[in-house]
Protein backbone atom coordinates (compact mmCIF):
# COMPACT_ATOMS: atom_id res chain seq x y z
CA UNK A 1 0.00 0.00 0.00
CA UNK A 2 2.76 2.68 1.01
CA UNK A 3 5.06 1.44 -1.76
CA UNK A 4 1.91 2.00 -4.44
CA UNK A 5 1.09 5.23 -2.72
CA UNK A 6 4.85 6.76 -3.20
CA UNK A 7 5.13 4.87 -7.09
CA UNK A 8 1.68 7.04 -8.05
CA UNK A 9 2.93 10.05 -6.63
CA UNK A 10 6.53 10.04 -7.88
CA UNK A 11 4.51 8.78 -11.89
CA UNK A 12 2.10 12.35 -11.60
CA UNK A 13 5.29 14.00 -10.19
CA UNK A 14 7.06 13.01 -13.41
CA UNK A 15 4.12 13.77 -15.43
CA UNK A 16 3.81 17.57 -13.84
CA UNK A 17 7.54 17.68 -13.63
CA UNK A 18 7.23 17.24 -17.73
CA UNK A 19 3.94 19.53 -17.84
CA UNK A 20 6.01 22.43 -15.42
CA UNK A 21 9.10 22.14 -18.13
CA UNK A 22 7.18 22.50 -21.06
CA UNK A 23 5.66 25.58 -19.76
CA UNK A 24 8.89 27.00 -18.80
CA UNK A 25 10.51 26.52 -22.37
CA UNK A 26 7.71 28.16 -23.85
CA UNK A 27 7.67 31.30 -21.75
CA UNK A 28 11.61 31.29 -22.37
CA UNK A 29 12.40 30.15 -25.85
CA UNK A 30 8.48 31.02 -27.58
CA UNK A 31 7.82 34.17 -25.19
CA UNK A 32 11.26 35.10 -24.61
CA UNK A 33 11.09 35.72 -20.89
CA UNK A 34 14.59 35.74 -19.31
CA UNK A 35 14.94 36.23 -15.69
CA UNK A 36 17.67 38.64 -15.77
CA UNK A 37 15.25 41.28 -17.44
CA UNK A 38 12.16 40.31 -14.80
CA UNK A 39 14.36 40.16 -11.78
CA UNK A 40 15.65 43.22 -12.33
CA UNK A 41 12.14 44.82 -12.84
CA UNK A 42 10.63 42.57 -9.68
CA UNK A 43 13.28 43.19 -7.37
CA UNK A 44 11.87 45.25 -4.76
CA UNK A 45 9.05 42.50 -4.44
CA UNK A 46 11.35 39.41 -4.36
CA UNK A 47 13.82 40.98 -1.60
CA UNK A 48 16.53 41.15 -4.21
CA UNK A 49 16.19 37.39 -4.94
CA UNK A 50 15.76 35.82 -7.88
CA UNK A 51 12.80 32.86 -8.20
CA UNK A 52 12.88 30.01 -9.49
CA UNK A 53 9.28 27.66 -9.79
CA UNK A 54 11.82 24.93 -7.73
CA UNK A 55 11.40 27.33 -4.57
CA UNK A 56 7.44 27.01 -4.81
CA UNK A 57 8.20 23.45 -4.01
CA UNK A 58 10.81 23.58 -1.68
CA UNK A 59 8.06 26.01 0.09
CA UNK A 60 5.28 23.43 -0.69
CA UNK A 61 7.73 20.26 0.33
CA UNK A 62 6.14 19.71 3.88
CA UNK A 63 2.50 20.43 3.28
CA UNK A 64 1.98 16.56 2.94
CA UNK A 65 2.71 15.76 6.33
CA UNK A 66 -0.47 17.67 7.69
CA UNK A 67 -2.63 15.71 4.63
CA UNK A 68 -4.10 12.07 5.15
CA UNK A 69 -1.39 9.64 3.31
CA UNK A 70 -2.82 8.16 0.16
CA UNK A 71 -5.88 10.74 0.06
CA UNK A 72 -5.92 12.47 -3.40
CA UNK A 73 -5.39 16.04 -2.14
CA UNK A 74 -1.53 14.20 -0.34
CA UNK A 75 -1.17 12.74 -3.98
CA UNK A 76 -1.53 15.84 -6.23
CA UNK A 77 0.47 18.06 -3.41
CA UNK A 78 3.74 15.52 -3.44
CA UNK A 79 3.17 15.22 -7.17
CA UNK A 80 2.91 19.37 -7.45
CA UNK A 81 6.36 19.33 -4.80
CA UNK A 82 8.37 17.04 -6.87
CA UNK A 83 7.26 18.16 -10.62
CA UNK A 84 7.94 21.73 -9.58
CA UNK A 85 11.44 21.23 -7.95
CA UNK A 86 12.81 18.46 -10.73
CA UNK A 87 11.46 20.56 -13.71
CA UNK A 88 13.39 23.78 -12.05
CA UNK A 89 16.56 21.23 -11.55
CA UNK A 90 15.80 19.94 -15.01
CA UNK A 91 15.71 23.32 -16.90
CA UNK A 92 18.53 24.17 -15.22
CA UNK A 93 21.17 21.32 -15.38
CA UNK A 94 20.29 19.90 -18.67
CA UNK A 95 17.81 22.11 -20.99
CA UNK A 96 20.04 25.30 -20.51
CA UNK A 97 23.48 23.85 -20.76
CA UNK A 98 22.44 22.07 -24.08
CA UNK A 99 20.51 25.23 -25.14
CA UNK A 100 22.45 28.57 -24.22
CA UNK A 101 25.24 26.95 -22.25
CA UNK A 102 24.84 28.39 -19.54
CA UNK A 103 22.44 27.38 -16.11
CA UNK A 104 20.66 30.74 -15.95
Amino acid sequence: MIAEMWTTALVWGLVAATIFEAVTCLARFGLGFRSRRLFARYRKYTLGLRVHHGYFGAVLAPAPAWLAPGSFLWMAVVAIVLGLILSDLVHHFVVLPLTTGEFD
